[in-house]
């Protein structure tokens, strides 16, 4: 798809730094249709390998790059490439299409590439069904090249895993936030790990523990509620997408793969949480509303 003509697209990838590249080549499939669009598609994922990106900026690539195709092959390298960023946000978003039989083996390799990474994520029903469905789909291959790898892989996998625990994937769908709009999820959290990905214009306010603890703008950065300082990251995309883990009362955030809080005590960020020790997670957006997404989190 790549060879396709596209002069367009040639004249981005000709003018540009990979990194900026593959936003505007996004851009402009956008406005493409059919096999045009594919081509522009195909280029990204050529142009996202080399480009200096954390491995979630690749996924925000990749994720835009799927919603824009209906090209099973296509799918299927972009479902590989997720894989490879090793970030449980992709585990979150490809298990959409683990009943797919013809994204079966992209996906049976995905998953090997992530579980191998985390291996805490190895854990619950839904990991154990995947894992299962990916070694019926190495076998079938069992003689190709490369293929005892992967067996001998999602065997280990199979062999470590847990029954309790794992990330919670229970609302990865998409929750639209209208003005002021809220999403409480009502799961009582102390020490976690936490994902997602948010889109807003605005601001994006998010409770831990039950209480205000961040504001998130793509614009401006992230920034304890009590505080008037934020935080930058880079965001070249509208979607952006968030890692939080609270352990003893300490919180550590990065926004698009880039740490921007570092290990903060919860009760200097805001001094309402000090006898809260646990609680729930709330997001509230502003006039702008919000949406979110690939929200999952692992209790610890």
């Amino acid at each position: 798809m790549s060879k396709q003509p596209q002069d367009e697209a040639d004249n981005i990838i000709t003018n540009n730094a990979p990194e900026k590249a593959v936003h505007l080549l996004t851009n402009l499939a956008k406005q493409k249709s059919s096999a045009e669009r594919d081509a522009i598609l195909a280029r990204i994922l050529i142009n996202a390998e080399h480009a200096t990106l954390t491995p979630e900026e690749r996924y925000l690539i990749l994720r835009d790059a799927d919603a824009l195709t209906s090209n099973d092959n296509l799918r299927s390298k972009i479902i590989l490439e997720m894989g490879n960023t090793h970030c449980i946000q992709a585990l979150a978003y490809i298990r959409k299409y683990y009943c797919d039989a013809n994204l079966s083996d992209a996906l049976a390799i995905a998953l090997t590439e992530i579980i191998s990474s985390h291996p805490e994520a190895n854990a619950g029903k839904y990991v154990h069904t995947l894992l299962n469905s990916a070694k019926q789909s190495f076998i079938r291959h069992y003689d190709e090249e490369g293929v005892n790898k992967h067996i001998d892989q999602i065997l280990t996998a199979i062999n470590n895993w847990q029954a309790e625990g794992g990330y919670n994937q229970n609302h990865t769908e998409e929750t639209h936030m209208g003005k002021r709009g809220f999403w409480i999820i009502h799961d009582e959290l102390a020490d976690f790990d936490l994902t997602f990905d948010w889109l807003t214009d605005g601001d994006l306010i998010l409770n831990l523990h039950s209480v205000p603890m961040l504001v998130f703008n793509r614009q401006h950065g992230v920034r304890l509620y009590k505080s008037d300082i934020w935080n930058k990251f880079t965001s070249n995309n509208n979607w952006c997408t968030t890692n939080i883990n609270v352990t003893a009362n300490n919180i550590t955030v990065s926004v698009n793969g880039q740490k921007v809080i570092d290990n903060v005590n919860l009760t200097n960020a805001n001094v309402e949480a000090n006898n809260n020790k646990t609680g729930l997670v709330k997001f509230l957006a502003d006039d702008n509303g919000a949406v979110i997404s690939q929200y999952c989190f692992l209790k610890k």
